[in-house]
């Protein structure tokens, strides 16, 4: 791909085709991996494979995709829930550790009867159980 081909893949924020959303999308997806990567390698794996993309679609003479910026690409990741990055990134054990930890309780609704705290962790653990099976 050339400069002036680069350049005219920046578009506004919020300008972009769901193609190149859904490209960014699922390559942001990487983030959740045992491996823990971090935002910035995934970031400039996707521009890599974006430019590997877009020649093919060059190529094809289709339209090609926009590259979206650091900042929208850290904002898709932090859209996913917190619960699927927990337990993608982590194992079930230490995630349901960290629930039963005093830390988490120090934030989270005690364990008093009252409040209902012993049925947010158990509804917690259920939840991410299930989570951790669907991998």
């Amino acid at each position: 791909m050339t400069k002036a081909q680069s350049t005219t893949n920046t578009v506004p924020l919020g300008k972009f085709s769901d193609p190149s959303m859904d490209f960014a999308t699922s390559k942001a997806r990487s983030y959740l991996s045992r491996v823990r990567p971090t935002v910035k390698s995934i970031y400039v794996k996707y521009k890599r494979e974006l430019a590997v993309e877009n020649e093919l679609r060059h190529e094809a003479e289709l339209p090609l995709l926009r590259q979206i910026g650091k900042a929208r690409f850290e904002k898709i990741i932090k859209s996913f829930p917190a619960s699927e990055v927990a337990v993608a990134r982590h194992s079930f054990e230490e995630v349901s550790e960290l629930l039963r930890s005093p830390w988490f309780g120090s934030i989270a609704p005690s364990n008093n009867a009252t409040d209902n705290g012993p049925f947010f962790h158990s509804a917690a653990l259920a939840m991410l159980r299930k989570l951790w099976e669907q991998r």
